[in-house]
C-alpha cells in the first residue's frame, strides 16, 4: 500500500512578531507530511520546527486551513510563493487556489 504525502498551511489564531513589518512576523504555517502524527507533533510543541515550537510556548492554538496531494517539492515551491494570508480561508473571504486543489 502507497502512502500519500500531503503539504499543508496552519493558520494559527494570533501572530507573532510585529505585525507593522510585514517581513517580521508569523500566522502560518506550511509543512508535509506522509502520517498525521506530524500535526500531533505541531499540537505538542516537539515538531522541532523553531516557528512552531514558538507558536506552542506562547499557547495559540492552530486550525488546519488547507491540504493538498503533494510533496516536499510542492511544499517549497509554496513556501518560495509566500503570501499565505492569501491563500487562508480562515484570513480572507475568497482564498486564492494557486497550487493547493
Amino acid at each position: 500500500m502507497s502512502r500519500t504525502e500531503v503539504v499543508y498551511l496552519l493558520h494559527y489564531e494570533e501572530p507573532i512578531g510585529d505585525p507593522s513589518r510585514p517581513r517580521m512576523w508569523a500566522q502560518h504555517y506550511v509543512g508535509s507530511y506522509l502520517s498525521e502524527a506530524r500535526l500531533s507533533h505541531h499540537r505538542d510543541g516537539t515538531s522541532g520546527v523553531r516557528i512552531v515550537d514558538e507558536f506552542y510556548r506562547r499557547g495559540i492554538p492552530f486550525v488546519v486551513a488547507r491540504t493538498a496531494p503533494g510533496s516536499k517539492r510542492l511544499e517549497r515551491q509554496i513556501k518560495r510563493n509566500g503570501h499565505f494570508r492569501d491563500y487562508c480561508p480562515h484570513c480572507v473571504a475568497n482564498p486564492r487556489k494557486g497550487m493547493w486543489s
